[in-house]
């Protein structure tokens, strides 16, 4: 009875599946049915997508990693929406004429190659005078270009008046250059001649003069001298040699069309940003010449912001993503050639592929997400692997079905069974696992990580069903139809006779030594590789098994040194690589023209009128959509009249030197206060200062409207019309520099938040402040704070998730094991292969940033892949012996571990060509985590078994089950009796399986 139990669970004799009987019964029809079944979700794709469009599918270059619910980001984007909503422009403004408000800049840096030459050199300069005259000669210019008008243009600021000059072309021009050749910004009268002579032309000699003149004024300290904006922060003080040079080009609003510069101004930006892209982008990217760097930026005056970068994003994002067309010909190429037929790698491909659509729509409807970004492209090159694997597990499968015996290759659906009964088993188990890792990123913080996640899990869910529903299919066709086709549906009989074709018993050699010893039974139709696999890979590994542990120890052991120094990324996520104009060209301007504070200066502002408890509220808005960033919250109980002597105080307060807040104190630390300047104004027109007198406050408008004060207090002061006679004054601010710089480490930057914010809170009790209700107490953020907090939560949630993956794998493992060894064994060595993924990434010099954060999360989920087909291989292998069940292992999966691993390496190798270096380190960081993966699976993981993989009952969970039979795995000598004794055996399950019903745990796991 006992014996009738084993071969019962053991035997090769596979189930009679009736869910296949129409598939090898009428394989066309099935395969018909199940195509036509994915052409109709495509179909009801692409219905949705035309009736919904962006509403359905709304790709967008930008990826939301953020914290929407930090402090810090809510202050910083409270700020950014009391910005939109409290944006009144004063009554006398002279910004509706044509083009007359500056809104961007096209700024260019001139760096001599050698890094020792003077720019102001001859040839320099023709090659500046070149390119200026180039971007200036742009069809389009004139009607983007910030124009020039005369005093008398702008005195009148009545509509009749506007609408005239507007409608009127010889009263306005392009301003020419800010640049040393013209010396041209707005206000002409604070710069000297330039360097073209009365000709307009460039001349030695006229050029020495200017240039010493120059140079004997007080460059970078007096800002009337105002060749400092074009020379590098050296020149000057006798200093005739500039290192580099840089001009700028002016845009402006409102546009031809448009009535002011606030009227539409999103589709006036967009209309400009999109010609300054189109124009300037490609050409000022080849600008560089064999000795002079050309850099550029196209940036908000306001903000900063670099328009160029997105539209350069989005243009080579297509060319990038064109490479998802060579990763498909090739897992397409080598799917076929390894399989041996076009029509089984053309059905492969085309399974993977309409697993998007589906997967998408459960994304979208299921999961309610309306986000799909950079990451979610690259899920593309994740599944041409993982879909590739699956497909070598079935094939590869079905393939050996042939070898296991009379009763399982008698006939396409005995075949089919036994296949589709292992293979659903084995990928079940890695797909599992692969989704429990892609579902650990979606507990993220940041949308775009959790988005990923939950988008790449359902990617591989809907492949395994494919895999397991609908290639089946394919296969039955290729075996009634095509399997003999040499041209047309198969690969040359040549290749398939060198590579596919089994040997013949007699060409296989004897194993010299003594544990392959009867090894090479049941070798018969085997695949050259398969037997290599079986025979000179596993008695290496048997042979050596001491040398290779050794190895193994030393490299883990090197691998954790250099993964313990990780260490957080100070830098935002770079879009490209180094040496990329949109990548150098800040730190050249910081290197080469700063002047007094670093340009990576921190930030510190103090504001009022936000309400610092609740400063935004985000309800109704779109996680995933940086700039649906919500309404902001005004602070009820805010009074500007009554908290402005401790707005002062806090003024001069902020402008000592002080280590705990790192305020540098001195001139160049002054803070930017607009009260002490409008104070300083009244004192001028007689007015005494009495803050809680209302007509003391009517004086603003006359002092916001005189000369330059509305454009460089903008920024701090903001007001809404809100119907009556004057705008309401919303909120306001103060800003200063701190002596410290954006890239200190996370830690030390959000110590200085929470000083910072005890200080506002010990100012808040002094008696100046007493006006000021708790309530209404001012909010303070330094800049960047909300990208410490972000760095602080990336690096938990990195280590964390790849806990919850090691975690989920484990029970998942377990259960489909079913032995806790193999699963302890196994957590280990994808933990070994995380460690080796991390090191690689300190080996490169990166950092723990954004991506590498979400790469380091996905390794358990790549990893797990040929780690669980040789564990799930070694407990249902029948063998005796540790050595044999390794054999055995190997000798069935290997060829699929090694198929798979090979055609996810050539479906990421080609991201190595990507422009966006997103792409490149994902690339990198997949090849190297499949690399890893491969060979720890097939020499470290296989030489553990070797040494600690269990035999008979040790490590089965079953075994501590109550009311249990203790089963020990059909031996290799029980295997080998009889065709007699088997068929005796075979007579007997029954009587064994009403003898051990509800007593034998082990069957449900070997089945």
């Amino acid at each position: 009875q006992r014996r009738a139990a084993l071969v019962m669970v053991h035997s090769d004799k596979a189930p009679m599946l009736p869910h296949l009987k129409l598939t090898c019964t009428r394989p066309l029809l099935s395969y018909c049915g199940s195509c036509w079944a994915h052409i109709l979700v495509l179909i009801i794709f692409v219905a949705l997508f035309l009736s919904l469009g962006d509403d359905f599918l709304p790709f967008t270059a930008d990826a939301p990693l953020y914290l929407r619910g930090d402090t810090a980001k809510k202050r910083e984007d409270a700020i950014a929406a009391g910005m939109l909503q409290a944006d009144v422009v004063p009554v006398s403004s002279e910004y509706n004429l044509q083009q007359s408000v500056h809104f961007a800049t096209l700024e260019l840096l001139y760096v001599p190659k050698d890094g020792s030459s003077d720019a102001l050199g001859m040839a320099h300069l023709r090659t500046i005078q070149a390119i200026e005259t180039s971007i200036m000669a742009k069809a389009g210019f004139d009607r983007y270009c910030l124009k020039q008008y005369q005093n008398w243009e702008l005195s009148n600021t009545s509509v009749a008046h506007i609408s005239e000059l507007n409608k009127r072309a010889d009263v306005r021009s392009c301003a020419p250059a800010a640049s040393l050749l013209t010396n041209s910004v707005a206000d002409v009268n604070i710069l000297p001649p330039g360097l073209l002579n009365a000709a307009g032309q460039l001349d030695e000699e006229f050029k020495k003069a200017k240039v010493m003149g120059y140079s004997q004024a007080v460059i970078g300290r007096d800002p009337a001298a105002a060749v400092y904006q074009f020379t590098d922060s050296a020149f000057g003080n006798g200093n005739t040699v500039s290192r580099a040079l840089r001009s700028e080009f002016r845009f402006a609003l409102p546009l031809k069309g448009f009535d002011n510069a606030r009227k539409d101004k999103a589709k006036q930006r967009a209309e400009l940003t999109a010609w300054m892209a189109e124009t300037y982008t490609a050409e000022l990217l080849d600008a560089s010449t064999s000795d002079l760097n050309v850099w550029f930026s196209g940036s908000i005056k306001e903000s900063g912001e670099d328009i160029l970068v997105g539209e350069y994003i989005m243009s080579v994002l297509t060319t990038d993503a064109s490479l998802a067309l060579l990763s498909f010909l090739f897992v397409w190429q080598y799917l076929s050639w390894m399989n041996g037929s076009w029509f089984l790698g053309t059905m492969g491909m085309a399974q993977i592929l309409l697993c998007f659509p589906p997967a998408y729509m459960i994304y979208f409807g299921v999961f309610q997400q309306k986000y799909f970004g950079i990451f979610n492209v690259l899920s593309i090159f994740m599944i041409l692997g993982i879909g590739a694997d699956d497909i070598f597990v079935i094939v590869d499968t079905y393939n050996q079905s042939y070898t296991a015996g009379p009763e399982v290759a008698g006939s396409m659906w005995t075949r089919m069974s036994w296949t589709w009964s292992r293979a659903s088993r084995a990928m079940m188990v890695t797909s599992m696992t692969t989704m429990a890792s892609f579902l650990a990123n979606a507990s993220s913080s940041f949308p775009a990580i959790s988005t990923f996640g939950i988008f790449a899990a359902m990617l591989v869910f809907v492949n395994y069903m494919s895999v397991i529903s609908f290639y089946p299919t394919v296969i039955a066709v290729h075996e009634t139809y095509f399997k003999e086709k040499k041209f047309c549906f198969g690969i040359p009989q040549v290749v398939k006779d060198k590579m596919f074709k089994s040997k013949e018993p007699a060409e296989v050699k004897e194993p010299a030594d003594a544990e392959a010893a009867g090894s090479q039974a049941n070798l018969d139709g085997l695949s050259a590789v398969e037997i290599w696999f079986h025979g000179t890979f596993s008695s290496f590994l048997i042979r050596f098994k001491w040398v290779i542990a050794i190895l193994f120890a030393c490299l883990l052991a090197i691998m954790v040194a250099f993964a313990a120094r990780l260490e957080p990324d100070p830098d935002p996520p770079a879009m490209f690589a180094k040496g990329h104009n949109f990548v150098e060209f800040s730190p050249t301007k910081a290197a080469h023209f700063a002047r007094g504070p670093s340009v990576y200066a921190l930030k510190q502002r103090i504001v009022s009128g936000i309400n610092p408890a609740d400063p935004i509220d985000r309800s109704g808005t779109n996680p995933t959509n940086g700039t649906d960033i919500g309404t902001v919250n005004w602070d009820p109980d805010s009074d500007f009249r009554k908290s402005a002597d401790c707005f002062l105080r806090f003024c001069g307060e902020v402008e000592k030197q002080s280590d705990r807040l790192a305020t540098g104190g001195g001139a160049q630390f002054q803070a930017k206060c607009w009260m002490r300047e409008f104070k300083a104004y009244l004192a001028t027109q007689g007015i005494p200062w009495s803050p809680q007198n209302k007509t003391m406050w009517q004086h603003m408008p006359a002092w916001v409207n005189t000369p330059g004060t509305y454009a460089k207090w903008k920024p701090y002061i903001h007001a809404e019309d809100t119907g009556g006679n004057l705008p309401t004054l919303r909120f306001h601010m103060l800003e200063v520099l701190l002596v410290k710089e954006v890239r200190i480490p996370y830690a030390e930057g959000i110590e200085l938040f929470y000083e910072w914010e005890a200080w506002v809170a010990e100012q808040l009790a002094t008696p100046e402040c007493a006006n000021v209700k708790d309530e209404a107490a001012l909010m303070q953020i330094p800049t960047r704070t909300s990208f410490f907090f972000l760095q602080e939560k990336l690096v938990s949630e990195a280590f964390t998730s790849i806990g919850i993956s090691l975690a989920l794998a484990f029970v998942i493992l377990t259960f489909a094991t079913g032995n806790i060894i193999v699963t302890g064994l196994s957590v280990f060595t994808i933990g070994a292969i995380v460690c080796c993924v991390i090191a690689f990434a300190v080996f490169n010099g990166w950092k723990l940033g954004i991506l590498e954060s979400v790469n380091f999360v996905l390794v358990p989920g790549m990893s797990v892949d040929f780690v669980a087909h040789l564990a799930e291989a070694y407990v249902h292998s029948p063998k005796a012996t540790r050595e044999d069940k390794v054999r055995d292992m190997l000798g069935h999966v290997g060829i699929s571990v090694l198929s798979g691993a090979f055609s996810t390496l050539g479906a990421c190798f080609f991201l190595f060509f990507a422009t966006i270096i997103f792409f490149v380190k994902f690339g990198a960081f997949i090849f190297a985590t499949i690399a890893f993966s491969l060979v720890w699976a097939l020499l470290g993981f296989s030489t553990l078994l070797i040494f600690l993989g269990p035999v008979g009952n040790t490590g089965y969970i079953y075994a501590c089950l109550p009311s249990r039979t203790k089963v020990q795995p059909a031996l290799e000598s029980e295997a080998s009796k009889p065709a007699a004794e088997a068929e005796a055996a075979t007579a007997a399950q029954p009587e064994a399986q009403g003898a051990t019903e509800g007593k034998q745990p082990a069957q449900v796991w070997a089945d």
